[in-house]
């Protein structure tokens, strides 16, 4: 519909949508060799940007930018990585493991379970995140992912400092 103006049936569109081609992406399930080739079909496909699954293991994700790089695949997508707080070490267990392709080393389980306050932990932990992935080669940006800390979305933001010197895209609330 987009690149050539027409509907699977063949019926021409005055005006094709204007649409951003998304994919996912997830470096951190096995095998772990696998995934840049796997996103090389999925640009190949005509994927022109891509969400990762949340990263908490920043040396595998390190490994695979560079493989993906090598690949020249940032050149021709845009790669966000997904990152978010964990409320509590045993939520950060939980999801590593129940959930398919999250990471979660034993070192950030075992800092939040030191600290005094485990989900502002657990938010310290994803803007140290962000600080560091935002040093990667062919990182594009972050998408923030906060299940059921919504809220705590700006905080993240502003004390990761991703936006220090960028003017809003938007106009400030109640202009």
């Amino acid at each position: 519909m987009r690149d050539r103006s027409e509907l699977l049936s063949g019926r021409k569109l005055t005006e094709p949508p204007r649409v951003f081609i998304g994919a996912a992406a997830n470096p951190f399930a096995p095998p772990l060799d696998y995934r840049p080739l796997r996103l090389k079909k999925k640009v190949e496909a005509g994927a022109q940007f891509v969400q990762t699954q949340y990263c908490f293991d920043v040396a595998r994700l390190e490994n695979y930018m560079q493989q993906v790089c090598d690949l020249g695949l940032t050149e021709r997508c845009f790669i966000l990585v997904g990152v978010g707080p964990l409320a509590s070490a045993r939520t950060a267990a939980w999801i590593r493991d129940n959930v398919p392709g999250v990471h979660i080393p034993d070192a950030i389980i075992k800092r939040l379970l030191g600290a005094d306050s485990q989900k502002e932990e657990g938010v310290k932990i994803c803007v140290e995140m962000i600080q560091r992935i935002r040093e990667i080669d062919g990182v594009h940006g972050v998408h923030v992912m906060a299940y059921r800390q919504e809220e705590r979305v700006p905080d993240i933001i502003n004390a990761s400092g991703v936006l220090d010197g960028r003017s809003p895209w938007f106009p400030p609330a109640g202009q």
